[in-house]
């Protein structure tokens, strides 16, 4: 049978990453396809007919990891040194069946064959499927993390953005936007999902074929070089600016409000679907009389306030210097946040304009959720004469600006950007569950 070589790279790193589970897709756009004929049951590869299926890609699956991983790597498999080409080669072997003659179609109509789920096609050999994986993470990652003898990095051009910040030294007053409550973020701070158990469980990262499942990978802070971020996973991002926090979380990272706007853009109203919801939607009630009641999302987010230590990379100035110097997301990326460098916390409800991150919100600040430390608390922090004299009120600096009664707000590639439309001032906030805020 037909193998992938090494060479074969470069035709798999055409190949749209969710797409080498589903055939159909690049199947449906062949050039000599009839247009009602269906993809095949099977496929005949050397003489064999192979089932040719669509796989299931269920969040945080090994395929979904797959993506992940390949959506950075892909372009940049044939740089990776022969040993780990080879890895990749049998991984795809392993997978994947090759078509005959690796076939010549358009990039966009362009296949490979997947032989199941990985989870399964890798049964009994999970340290294969996490070679694989770990080779595009690889390909597609560079990171630093803390060495015996100082800040350890993947390549040396990512030296100058690795910092390792003692704040007694230096500080950084940065926040970070959230669901979370100020108990919860001062008792347990910040670490990210794949050095926290109950998400890295739950996100399979603790599984033996996954490469965060070995302690000395998933200890790093990670940059993806494709979309020239930090990982979703290893880093903890913050921003030196409020109005970024708050736009935070976004409606596509959010399970129920992906699902909300999916199902709005079906033909679904917000009102009808308020039960079905109930504590993402709400029945907005105007102070005005005059003024018609509206369903729309809601959501209260934190805006913490903290100040960095350690390890952090400068995410911000690497985008300045690989994308240009007016085009990069004000953000660092922090291996972990301890609860007692968390030191003010606003709050603010988010009244989405539509079911889109690009439609944006109204934020409503809230003084009830405004949260401040003791002095007493920054002295301990910072262990440093200047606490209270510099550093405290540097604190009291920040939260006085993030509290704004009335913004209306947009996430955007550079930042924030103002939408159009700003939602009126309300009376209450009416949710499915019974629950009524008020002004």
């Amino acid at each position: 049978m037909a193998q992938f070589v090494t060479g074969d790279l470069s035709f798999i790193s055409s190949i749209v990453s969710d797409e080498c589970f589903t055939p159909s897709k690049p199947w449906s756009r062949r050039a000599d396809k009839p247009i009602d004929k269906p993809m095949p049951d099977t496929i005949t590869v050397d003489n064999v007919a192979h089932p040719l299926r669509d796989i299931p890609i269920p969040m945080y699956s090994a395929e979904w990891w797959f993506i992940y991983f390949f959506d950075q790597a892909k372009s940049l498999l044939n740089k990776l040194p022969m040993n780990q080409r080879t890895v990749l080669a049998t991984f795809f072997n392993t997978a994947f069946v090759k078509p005959d003659g690796l076939r010549n179609d358009l990039p966009d109509q362009r296949y490979i064959i997947p032989r199941g789920p990985l989870a399964t096609v890798f049964a009994g050999n999970f340290a294969a499927l996490r070679a694989g994986l770990s080779a595009l993470l690889v390909a597609g990652f560079e990171s630093i993390e803390q060495g015996p003898n100082g800040v350890q990095v993947s390549s040396e051009a990512l030296r100058k953005y690795a910092l390792n910040i003692d704040k007694k030294v230096y500080y950084k007053l940065v926040w970070r936007g959230g669901e979370r409550e100020w108990g919860n973020i001062r008792n347990y701070g910040y670490a990210p999902a794949a050095r926290y158990e109950a998400d890295a469980i739950a996100w399979n990262m603790r599984q033996e074929w996954h490469p965060f499942y070995e302690v000395s990978v998933r200890s790093k802070v990670y940059y993806r070089k494709a979309f020239t971020d930090n990982c979703l996973f290893t880093a903890v991002s913050v921003t030196d600016d409020w109005k970024c926090a708050i736009c935070y979380p976004k409606i596509e990272q959010t399970t129920e409000l992906m699902e909300i706007q999916k199902k709005v853009k079906l033909g679904r109203t917000l009102e009808e679907l308020k039960s079905d919801y109930p504590k993402r939607i709400a029945r907005v009630v105007y102070s005005s009389s005059f003024k018609k009641d509206e369903y729309h999302i809601v959501t209260v987010t934190r805006a913490a306030l903290m100040v960095l230590e350690g390890i952090v990379l400068d995410t911000k100035q690497r985008q300045k210097d690989t994308r240009g110097p007016t085009d990069f997301y004000p953000e660092l990326g922090a291996q972990t946040i301890v609860g007692d460098n968390v030191f003010a916390m606003v709050e603010y409800v988010r009244i989405f304009h539509g079911v889109e991150d690009k439609d944006g919100f109204t934020a409503f600040y809230r003084p009830s959720g405004a949260k401040l430390v003791n002095q007493s608390d920054v002295i301990v922090a910072f262990g440093d004469s200047k606490a209270l004299t510099e550093y405290y009120r540097k604190i009291l600096d920040e939260v006085a600006g993030a509290k704004v009664n009335r913004i209306s707000l947009c996430w955007t590639a550079q930042g924030t950007g103002t939408p159009s439309g700003l939602i009126d001032y309300w009376s209450k906030l009416e949710f499915g569950d019974g629950t009524v805020l008020t002004r």
